[in-house]
């Protein structure tokens, strides 16, 4: 009786944390903010340049101003979490898009991300699931992503 009691308690906490994970990622949802049709399509310009290697459809252009759509922010978040489990540097913080001011500097992260030949290497390798494959170093080498001063520096040029 107090193995079944144990067994109960168990899947009750298992539930909880069942919640709070779903809570988490409904808090983390597509950002609130408003971004020009022209702003948007630049970002979607870049995102389609790896949405192939998740094997998923092209993101359609904005046709207005509006919120990121939940397909562009479905992709820029296999993005970003296949780039955290990779190990990559300077990975695009959503979090930091908070207006269209930010949207250059967001859209310059990205480019870099999705232009490195390491990350794109990631993508296609087999086994994006823990394990390495075969004669695969722990740490992918990182040389090809730029610094986050140099993202800066290549921002800044690009804006004279």
């Amino acid at each position: 009786m107090d193995e079944l009691h144990s067994k109960a308690q168990e899947l009750q906490q298992a539930a909880l944390e069942a919640d709070k994970t779903q809570e988490e990622v409904s808090s983390s949802a597509v950002p609130q903010v408003q971004l020009s049709a022209a702003g948007l399509n630049k970002l979607i310009s870049v995102v389609n340049k790896v949405v192939d290697l998740f094997d998923v459809s092209a993101v359609p252009d904005a046709t207005e101003d509006g919120l990121i759509s939940q397909e562009l922010f479905n992709v820029l978040m296999m993005i970003i979490d296949s780039a955290t489990e990779g190990g990559f540097d300077n990975i695009p913080s959503l979090e930091s898009l908070t207006s269209e001011k930010q949207l250059p500097m967001f859209i310059a992260e990205v480019t870099a991300l999705v232009n490195n030949q390491e990350y794109k290497n990631f993508l296609r390798s087999p086994s994006k699931e823990g394990s390495a494959p075969e004669g695969a170093t722990e740490e992918p080498a990182t040389e090809a992503a730029p610094s986050e001063q140099q993202m800066r520096d290549m921002f800044i040029s690009k804006l004279k």
